[in-house]
C-alpha cells in the first residue's frame, strides 16, 4: 500500500462509517451498555449512558478501520446495504 496522510486516512475513515454497519447496545447487569459493531470483529467498547457508549463505539470502530487501512487488510461490507 503507498503511504498515506492522516488527514486522508481521516477522511477515508470517515467516508467508510457512514454505512449502515449494525451496531448493538446491550445494557449490563451492573449498570451501564455495552456495544459493539458486528461487521467488525473485536471492536467493543462500553459507556455509562447510551450516548456515551454510542461516542465510545464510534471511536473504536474509527480506529479499527483505520487499522485496517494501514495493514490493507479488507473492511468488510455492512450486513444490510439497502439502509
Amino acid at each position: 500500500m503507498k503511504a498515506i496522510s492522516e488527514n486522508q486516512l481521516n477522511e477515508l475513515s470517515k467516508d467508510i462509517l457512514k454505512k449502515p454497519y449494525s451496531r448493538v447496545l446491550i445494557p449490563c447487569e451492573e449498570g451501564g451498555f455495552f456495544a459493539e459493531i458486528l461487521e467488525f470483529p473485536g471492536c467493543f467498547s462500553q459507556g455509562e449512558t447510551v450516548q456515551e457508549t454510542y461516542r465510545n463505539i464510534n471511536e473504536a470502530a474509527e480506529a479499527w478501520v483505520e487499522a485496517c487501512i494501514l495493514r490493507d487488510i479488507k473492511i468488510p461490507e455492512p450486513r444490510n446495504k439497502e439502509m
